[in-house]
């Protein structure tokens, strides 16, 4: 179990770039990177953007928002936070945290990033998330996470 933390880990930095067969979206808000074969869907977000980013066996769901409704990612009640890693890291003007399921297959895997400097009226926040996830997907997710970038 030690060796799949710290594989996460080392996958963490990593970036997918063009050379990894990607292709880049840029939705006006944030601009991210997902495997060529993937697929994009727009959501029905009211009073934020929303959407799926889907791959063989993997759903990815965003929530970009200005007024900072983005879901965080708080552990549930029924759910044990032991059960998940935890990164928190500042990048900028904003913090990104990420939290992966030790149980493979089981509970979320997800980013949350929000703006550390705001104000009422601009708080940018964003969260994606998979459920269920294998370790391959996992990993596959967490490459994506990476390349979020928002503007």
């Amino acid at each position: 179990m030690k060796k799949w933390y710290a594989l996460v880990m080392l996958l963490f930095p990593l970036c997918m770039s063009v050379n990894d067969n990607c292709k880049d979206y840029d939705f006006n808000y944030f601009k991210l990177s997902v495997p060529a074969n993937w697929e994009y869907k727009k959501g029905n977000g009211i009073d934020a953007f929303t959407g799926t980013v889907t791959g063989a066996k993997i759903l990815l769901k965003f929530n970009f928002s200005e007024q900072g409704f983005s879901p965080n990612l708080n552990i549930s009640d029924d759910e044990n936070e032991h059960d998940y890693l935890i990164k928190t890291e500042k990048q900028g003007n904003f913090i990104r945290k990420l939290v992966i399921s030790k149980k493979a297959s089981q509970g979320m895997t997800g980013i949350y990033i929000y703006q550390v400097h705001r104000s009422i009226e601009d708080f940018r926040s964003f969260s994606m998330v998979g459920f269920n996830l294998s370790e391959t997907q996992q990993s596959v997710a967490i490459k994506v996470f990476k390349t979020i970038k928002l503007k």
